[in-house]
């Protein structure tokens, strides 16, 4: 059984919420990760830690497992999905990809970082971690 068969109990109507973007019922964590995942616009970006937020969770490394077992690429983009201070981490293809792929929608970046400031999505009305105001704190390694 494939990790996508698995994770969707083939249920074709589960993918294409999953695709969609829209939380269902009965979603575990990695479809709503992926749902939440689909999303993020082209040429914007959100951090681990506001996926997980937005699940109720502070559970940012678990995020980048699900997304790291994301079937549906490109349609669901993990590469959209940084670090809270701008960081390509965690790309199942490579960095060098990620960063190319962001730099081809037009994501803005500062050396190896996107700059929240400007690549920031609105998704949830929440504020990237690195804007200014915004008082959060990163996880315990400094970063997601």
């Amino acid at each position: 059984m494939t990790t996508k068969t698995r994770a969707t109990r083939n249920d074709g109507a589960s993918e294409a919420r999953i695709r969609a973007g829209r939380l269902t019922a009965g979603m575990n964590f990695h479809e709503k990760v992926w749902a939440l995942t689909a999303r993020i616009p082209r040429g914007k970006v959100v951090t681990y830690s506001q996926i997980a937020h937005k699940l109720g969770s502070r559970g940012y490394r678990a995020v980048g497992q699900a997304l790291n077992r994301n079937p549906y690429a490109p349609q669901v983009p993990c590469h959209r999905v940084v670090g809270s201070d701008g960081s390509l981490t965690g790309f199942a293809s490579g960095v060098a990809k990620k960063k190319r792929l962001l730099v081809e929608e037009g994501v803005p970046m500062r050396g190896d970082r996107v700059d929240l400031q400007r690549a920031c999505g609105k998704l949830w009305t929440m504020r990237c971690r690195m804007m200014p105001g915004n008082n959060e704190t990163t996880g315990a390694h400094g970063s997601e």
